[in-house]
């Protein structure tokens, strides 16, 4: 029987004084009743926060009852369990909800463990596990496999969950046997303390180990110290012990009552805006006063002896308080947490009464497996040496779209091969998605040097604080980037492999949620491990015809079109190698061809000389325009013209080629007036539907205006259907008139110098373009391969923001004689990288032996396109609702003046841009589906 006696008894003293006479006697009168002389019986001792005059009386009683108590009044089969510390009410006479929770729980394990004749159910190693999976604001954190609810939580704010479903040797269970591990979420910012001294929580005689999952929002510039969790005494913050983060190194320290202190501090910062897993150890049976060790992301980061058993004596035990999150202060009897909050997440907090190895922990892996799948974010970066964060939501996906799946595998002591593959995705109801699943194993890419400018990122450099703040991690380091066409990885020895899976959704497919796995298998073993993905289809469908403009230029040459063996220009593997990378090109967006003309040893237009003049063979240029207009380009930018030294021209009495020796104003008003006609008329005749657009000189600058407008006027003479496209970022209101496509840069395109050029173009019907490239810096979107992945993302969004219809970049593939495996910084026209231009700039596609493939950088960008549809969809039907959305993305860009920093605020976080994904669809589902009816 259980007993949970109410506080009527304790009103007076004389009650109280009768208590125990009036318990024993209800006891033994309930067995008898019953016939049941052995009947346990488990009570519930009353709290100790009520001052009524029989209140101590009452408790005592319910002490002495018990059978262990050694006092004269001990009943026999009877057993008090404890409450302190169970969650109350403001009242301090009432459980709470988790309160409640707690006191069923502590009886029946009562029952259990001492008074049923059940078996023995052995206690979870698990002390406490706090899943932080509450709603925003609750006012408590719920232990998950006990007693210890942190019933005090203040400003928490719901978060999505920083790690999947918690992998455990031996998972701790509810009491009904089910597993407390699914992780339903984490909580941002929140702050927690217990109500009362727990030993258990405490550095005592008992090892332990304390893990979390963090994240701190403070990218690069956390300072001050914040709490993860510990003990602490509201008289000296020093008594205790506590693990926190200060200059974004993660700090574990304890001190004794005598004040005596052990600490560790790490070597690295985790102030990254990455998801980190910490393990703080209490070895407390190693060396003389214990052993204090440290982990971060598995890794050992440091060591030291202890200060052996901290105590609880006073002044500073009796004020010790557990708490998560923040600082304790207060009173024994009402602690509080003012100070050194965290500023970030939390998730998954466990204390384990052991002192785990890293095989016991959190991200340990599944049973009688050699290594662990898990699911990521698509916009999270996954290096060779980290285990990323999970990610578990389903992915939105119009109709005509495309999703991915990336999953990292960490494998640390296996040997052999890891073959990824993917089930095909079928609804519950049986219905499966007409198109395969391919599987990608990705590859990474070293990084050497973090942003440090336009030609002026070395390798060795430290950046400047500003912009070490907002790149993902500083150099050097090794990221996944490419995409490759292979299904299978060979284990080498690094923490984490990587591999994606990609979903191309047809336009007939039912709306619905579709279910696939992954999986990893060893291969000639039974090992194999999988995770559950699930794509959404909606019933929105992405338009036939994509909005935006988008070209990152093709360098042609055969050396940055393959790793193998390099072709001649214009042979046949030439054209294999161009044609496989076009069509890589145009998957990810691409539908705007930059193609060279005459410039260069090895023109697509070669020139011939006579007496006479010049004469112009359109052979190659046909074969080029013919091939990418299959491939769904819908747009051509000619080569800039302003290079006249660089043409080669072919004599046709001896056969010799030779380079054009002419000044430049001959060049124009001779060369140019020949070939341009000839250009503008083979346009014409042979290829009279294609879009052609004529660049002449990159980013000229505002002192080079006249030169420029002569330059365009003799274009327009010559080839007067053919518009003018440029890459500007100066004097825009002064090229605006001379320049039909302006790419302009975007940092400058709302300069309050020119608050209404975009938008008087814009009523005009003209054209915006926006261009990016070694700039805007850090920690404005761009593509580098130091910045997050939303950077990439979020440039559509941009583009949207600036009331452009195409993006320009001017390097898929300028790879200037570089690896782009071995190296990041991006070779200048001379070769050099050292200076050079910003890590991965010069390049977002990758050779391989048939050609380019992609990157995850341009996998993000694509994705920001499918937006970018979606936005202009949904604001056709309902224009507030998507510059709602819109605003939550790019809120603002403005620059104060020229050389100054862009001022901008747009969406910093993946979750962000998910969000926007999910809203879109929806309101476009819900706004065509009314448009039926």
């Amino acid at each position: 029987m259980f007993w949970v006696q109410g506080e009527a008894d304790a009103t007076d003293a004389a009650a109280g004084a009768a208590y125990g006479q009036n318990l024993t006697r209800f006891i033994r009168r309930v067995r008898e009743q019953f016939a049941a002389p052995d009947l346990p019986f488990v009570c519930a001792r009353i709290l100790p926060y009520q001052t009524r005059p029989g209140s101590a009386a009452v408790r005592q009683a319910l002490s002495d009852a018990d059978q262990d108590s050694g006092s004269p009044a001990a009943i026999p089969r009877v057993f008090t369990v404890l409450t302190e510390g169970f969650g109350v009410h403001a009242d301090a006479v009432h459980f709470n909800t988790p309160g409640q929770l707690a006191l069923g729980t502590s009886l029946a394990e009562s029952m259990c463990r001492r008074a049923a004749a059940l078996p023995q159910v052995p206690l979870p190693r698990t002390l406490a596990f706090w899943q932080f999976d509450e709603k925003t604001d609750a006012p408590f954190i719920l232990d998950a496999v006990g007693a210890f609810h942190v019933d005090q939580a203040l400003a928490a704010v719901a978060a999505p969950p920083l790690v999947p479903r918690v992998a455990q040797a031996a998972a701790p269970r509810f009491i009904d046997g089910t597993h407390p591990c699914e992780n339903a979420g984490a909580l941002q910012r929140s702050h927690a303390v217990r109500r009362m001294y727990d030993a258990e929580l405490d550095m005592r005689d008992t090892s332990w180990t304390f893990e979390a999952f963090f994240r701190n929002n403070a990218a690069g510039t956390q300072t001050v110290y914040e709490v993860i969790g510990g003990t602490r005494s509201a008289l000296s913050q020093y008594h205790g012990w506590r693990v926190i983060m200060i200059n974004g190194k993660i700090r574990f320290f304890a001190t004794a009552d005598s004040g005596q202190t052990a600490q560790i501090l790490s070597p690295a910062r985790y102030d990254d805006g990455l998801t980190h897993h910490v393990a703080a150890v209490w070895d407390a049976t190693a060396g003389v006063t214990g052993t204090l060790r440290l982990y971060l992301d598995e890794v050992l980061v440091g060591a030291t002896a202890g200060v052996g058993d901290l105590g609880n004596g006073a002044p500073y035990g009796s004020t010790k308080r557990f708490a998560l999150g923040g600082n304790v202060s207060g009173t024994s009897a009402s602690p509080v947490i003012i100070d050194n909050k965290w500023n970030g997440t939390l998730d998954e907090i466990r204390l384990t009464a052991a002192a785990l190895q890293p095989a016991a922990f959190l991200t340990s892996f599944e049973p009688g497996t050699v290594f662990k799948l898990s699911r990521v974010d698509p916009l999270d970066r996954v290096y060779k040496d980290r285990s990323p964060c999970g990610h578990f939501d389903p992915v939105h996906v119009p109709r005509g779209g495309r999703a991915s799946f990336p999953v990292s595998l960490s494998a640390r002591h296996a040997k052999g091969t890891v073959t990824f593959n993917a089930e095909i995705f079928t609804t519950r109801a049986g219905i499966r998605l007409t198109s395969a699943p391919s599987v990608h194993v990705l590859r990474a890419v070293h990084v050497e040097a973090n942003y440090g400018g336009c030609s002026r990122t070395r390798q060795g450099a430290t950046p400047p604080r500003d912009i070490a703040s907002a790149v993902v991690r500083l150099a050097p380091f090794d990221v996944y980037d490419v995409v490759t066409g292979d299904t299978a990885v060979a284990l080498d020895g690094r923490a984490v492999y990587a591999a994606m899976v990609r979903v191309d959704v047809p336009r007939d497919t039912v709306p619905g949620d579709y279910h696939s796995r992954i999986t990893a298998c060893l291969d000639g073993t039974p090992q194999r491990v999988s995770i559950p993905v699930v794509l959404r289809v909606y019933r929105t469908s992405l338009p036939e015809r994509q909005n935006m403009d988008v070209t990152h230029w093709l360098w042609p040459e055969p050396r940055n079109l393959t790793v193998g063996q390099v072709p001649d220009w214009w042979s046949d593997d030439h054209w294999r190698l161009l044609h496989s990378s076009g069509a890589v090109l145009r998957d990810y967006g691409d539908t705007v061809m930059f193609t060279p003309l005459v410039l260069g040893e090895h023109p697509l237009i070669p020139v011939s000389a006579d007496p006479t003049g010049w004469t112009f063979d359109f052979s190659l240029f046909d074969r080029w325009i013919d091939l990418f207009r299959q491939q769904g380009f819908r747009r051509f930018i000619g080569q800039h013209l302003r290079s006249h030294l660089t043409v080669s021209v072919r004599d046709s009495a001896t056969g010799r080629i030779h380079l054009l020796k002419t000044g430049e104003e001959t060049y124009q008003q001779q060369f140019l007036s020949a070939f341009l006609p000839a250009l503008h008329a083979h346009l014409l005749k042979r290829h009279p539907g294609v879009d052609f657009l004529q660049a002449i000189w990159d980013e000229p600058r505002a002192e080079h205006e006249d030169a420029y407008r002569a330059w365009a006027d003799t274009v327009r003479t010559h080839m007067p259907s053919v518009k003018i496209v440029e890459a500007l970022n100066h004097a825009f209101d002064r090229y605006s008139g001379c320049v039909d496509v302006p790419a302009w840069w975007f940092g400058y395109v709302f300069s309050r110098r020119w608050p209404d050029l975009i938008a008087r173009r814009t009523q005009e019907g003209r054209e915006n373009w926006i261009y990016y490239a070694c700039t805007p810096r850090p920690p404005y979107p761009n593509s580098h391969l130091d910045a997050p992945l939303w950077r990439c993302r979020a440039l559509p969004w941009v583009a949207h923001h600036c009331r452009a219809s195409g993006i320009l970049h001017w390097a898929a593939n300028g790879y200037r004689g570089a690896d782009p495996y071995r190296s990041s910084i991006g070779p200048l026209p001379n070769g050099s990288a050292d200076p050079g231009h910003p890590p991965g700039d010069n390049w977002l596609f990758y050779p391989t032996q048939q050609g380019l493939t992609g990157s995850l950088r341009m996998l993000a960008f694509q994705q920001g396109l499918e937006d970018y549809d979606l936005l202009v969809l949904l604001h056709d039907h309902d224009p507030a609702a998507a510059a709602e959305i819109a605003q939550s993305i790019v809120a603002e860009m403005v620059l104060d003046a020229p050389g100054k920093d862009i001022r901008a605020e747009y969406a910093n976080q993946p979750r962000r841009y998910h969000d926007a994904r999910q809203r879109l669809l929806a309101g476009l589902d819900n706004q065509l589906h009314c448009d039926r009816k």
